[in-house]
């Protein structure tokens, strides 16, 4: 979420501040508020793999702890009162 904020700074700097003298100003502004959406968009990309990874890691924690369980013994009464 901070990448977003920067890039949304950095744009407001670009929009609201002097205007450029010249071409090669304004060329370095637009190449700087491409880059900073740019890292923002790479942020979020990052943000969303950690968070599936993390899940997968889960998913497999889940299952090797089902795995490990030990079985659960029969009881007779239970058998009797299902049937």
């Amino acid at each position: 979420m901070q990448a977003y904020w920067i890039a949304t700074i950095f744009a407001a700097i670009c929009l609201f501040g002097p205007e450029p003298q010249s071409t090669s100003e304004l060329a370095l502004r637009a190449i700087g508020f491409q880059m900073a959406v740019e890292v923002a968009r790479h942020f979020n990309t990052a943000v969303r793999w950690t968070f599936k990874i993390e899940m997968d890691l889960v998913a497999i924690q889940r299952l090797l702890t089902y795995a490990n369980l030990e079985p659960e013994e029969k009881n007779a009464d239970s058998d009797d009162k299902t049937a």
